[in-house]
């Protein structure tokens, strides 16, 4: 293979990875691989589940006991530790969005990852700091309330006109209708 060929793709293969695709801020090789592997999203998000939980249940000795995700002990555990968070429901818990020290939302693992310790920490009978878990609160509604602001702005232009004092187009409107009459007025024909 030739210097070119080496150059070629050491430059343009990574940026096809990162290529935006137009899907919800995904690049074109998740979307490439979402609708090449259908299940891929689903695995790898139960994966990114079970291993924010085995690390909460590792971080801890007083977890060790708490049971493997994904079974069913494990999942009614959940629900009911959940339940029990004064002022939570499931939409609100799923909703909570920690940030980092430099105030930035963390990653979608190291998100679960927290609130799978405040599970496992009301599961094992301790109370989680409120303080905390209020700001997670806020700061979901927050990244919510700016994912919909980013929505409904990418969709101001979506194919239809508001503009005022344009007369409103039907799909019978002939726009060279007005010139060509002109140009028969004068000429007689086409």
């Amino acid at each position: 293979m030739s210097i070119f060929g080496l150059n070629l793709l050491n430059t343009a293969i990574p940026l096809l990875m990162q290529a935006p695709s137009g899907i919800e801020g995904k690049t074109m090789f998740q979307a490439f691989a979402e609708q090449s592997y259908q299940e891929l999203p689903a695995l790898n998000e139960r994966a990114t589940y079970a291993n924010a939980w085995d690390s909460v249940v590792e971080s801890n000795p007083a977890f060790a006991n708490l049971p493997a995700f994904g079974t069913k002990q494990c999942a009614q555990l959940m629900r009911a530790a959940a339940d029990s968070l004064p002022g939570f429901d499931a939409d609100t818990f799923a909703e909570m969005r920690f940030s980092g020290p430099d105030g930035r939302p963390l990653s979608n693992a190291d998100n679960n990852q927290k609130k799978y310790a405040i599970l496992a920490q009301v599961a094992i009978g301790q109370q989680p700091n409120p303080a905390m878990m209020a700001k997670a609160v806020e700061t979901g509604k927050r990244l919510a309330r700016q994912a919909d602001v980013r929505k409904s702005a990418g969709n101001l232009g979506a194919g239809k006109s508001n503009i005022q004092g344009m007369p409103k187009s039907t799909a019978n409107d002939d726009i060279f209708a007005e010139g060509l009459a002109i140009y028969k007025g004068e000429h007689g024909r086409l």
